[in-house]
């Protein structure tokens, strides 16, 4: 079985066009025509990554984030940390491919809103966003309570007017969610649950007083399980592929 058959099977379930405008995904390095060896699964292509499949003889890298970002100024980075990965995963035949938005849009969001609110009712589904609305409200403690619970966590980062007050409207964004909240604040969502925003967005938050949460990518942990079911789901599937996982965490409490 070649690369290739598993890149089409996952390129019919998550087509490209879904994906947001300018963002990288699909073949990041590599050929599609060589023969499948065994497959990692990551969240990025990291150096630890690599180094795990060259040890467990994996010739294709599934990633969520690509490896190349774009650069508003010069295209494709070419920094000297990606140099140097490029010219490993060349030298050891690896390829690498990613998704990212088009898998968030088809499934995470989705996963996501059930992981954390199995009993709602989605308000609307919108581009890279769900927002949804509780079956029975709660306090902000303790939705927050349950966050930390479910995704393991001792602090979950956020922005709060009250803890006592009562919610209804949830957003769930996948990854980095600034591109929602004014959308949110205009919507009177009353909690946003995303992976991370910038600092400036923050600030936007605490101006209109838009309760937020930031669960890291922690939540990226069911793309991860949920791509394994993807690629063993492929026509002429070879029982004798591996799938190896790899994750870790960008942050460790202490």
């Amino acid at each position: 079985m070649k690369i290739k058959t598993i890149i089409n099977h996952l390129e019919k379930l998550c087509p490209g066009n879904l994906a947001i405008a300018k963002d990288p995904i699909g073949l990041q390095i590599g050929n599609l025509e060589n023969n499948m060896q065994n497959i990692l699964i990551a969240l990025d292509c990291s150096k630890k990554v690599i180094q795990k499949a060259v040890k467990n003889q994996c010739n294709l890298i599934l990633t969520h984030h690509p490896l190349f970002w774009p650069d508003k100024e010069k295209g494709i980075k070419e920094s000297f940390y990606q140099k140097t990965k490029a010219k490993i995963l060349n030298k050891q035949k690896i390829t690498v491919y990613s998704l990212h938005t088009n898998y968030d849009e088809k499934y995470l969001k989705h996963q996501l809103l059930k992981k954390v609110a199995s009993k709602s009712i989605v308000l609307s589904n919108l581009s890279g966003f769900i927002c949804a609305k509780l079956l029975q409200k709660q306090s902000l403690l303790s939705f927050i309570i349950k966050m930390k619970q479910i995704w393991k966590l001792p602090k979950i980062p956020g922005l709060i007017n009250n803890l006592n007050n009562q919610i209804e409207t949830i957003a769930v964004v996948p990854g980095a969610g600034g591109f929602a909240i004014e959308q949110c604040i205009k919507k009177k969502i009353d909690l946003i649950i995303t992976g991370e925003i910038k600092w400036s967005d923050w600030i936007i938050c605490r101006d209109y007083q838009q309760n937020i949460i930031t669960i890291g990518h922690h939540t990226e942990q069911l793309f991860i399980d949920h791509v394994t079911q993807l690629c063993q789901k492929t026509p002429d599937w070879e029982a004798t592929t591996k799938i190896i996982y790899h994750w870790e965490k960008a942050v460790e409490f202490h």
